[in-house]
């Protein structure tokens, strides 16, 4: 899902954050993950669709694995591409609910998934690419947060943010929004 979001300064860092950032630091989050493709066609920009569908098969593991609901999940992810043109995705995760399960464990278990049980679409071999999942660290304060949303510019400019956030945190960032009006 890409948006037009005003930018919004932060106080962490001198960096520029989508409007996602302002509500996004109020959640708490439990998990902080980076991704990347092993496939040319993941990493390539304008194949947007196949990563959100990997970033949903993700959230699909964590609910079959540790039997939660994705209606109790909260996934947000956003697409950063690099200087050289390719793409790759950093993503948030929380849960309405803390989970019975140690937060490590989880990580553990999204690295797993992403390394040797998910296969890119159309190929036989195991494995995604890379992956870095660890617990949401707040000795940062909201710098997972700030960095996940941050801005991206190009020789051209900003360049159009992928965002994907699935229903449960969309309806949690509506509910958000309510409050304040």
């Amino acid at each position: 899902m890409s948006t037009d979001c005003p930018q919004i300064e932060t106080t962490d860092w001198n960096a520029k954050t989508s409007a996602y950032a302002y509500h996004l630091r109020k959640i708490h989050w439990s998990i902080f993950g980076c991704v990347d493709y092993a496939s040319p066609a993941y990493r390539n920009i304008n194949r947007t669709g196949l990563r959100i569908q990997a970033m949903q098969r993700i959230l699909s593991g964590i609910c079959q694995t540790f039997r939660l609901r994705t209606k109790n999940i909260w996934f947000f992810s956003s697409t950063e591409i690099t200087e050289a043109g390719s793409a790759h995705n950093h993503f948030l995760i929380g849960f309405r609910r803390p989970p019975i399960h140690p937060t490590q464990t989880i990580c553990d278990q999204i690295n797993y998934d992403w390394k040797k049980v998910m296969k890119p679409r159309g190929r036989s071999r195991s494995g995604m690419g890379g992956i870095k999942v660890e617990p949401y660290d707040y000795s940062y304060g909201n710098g997972g947060v700030d960095y996940v949303t941050k801005w991206e510019f190009g020789e051209r400019g900003q360049l159009d943010r992928q965002d994907y956030c699935n229903h449960a945190l969309q309806k949690k960032l509506f509910l958000l929004s309510r409050e304040e009006s």
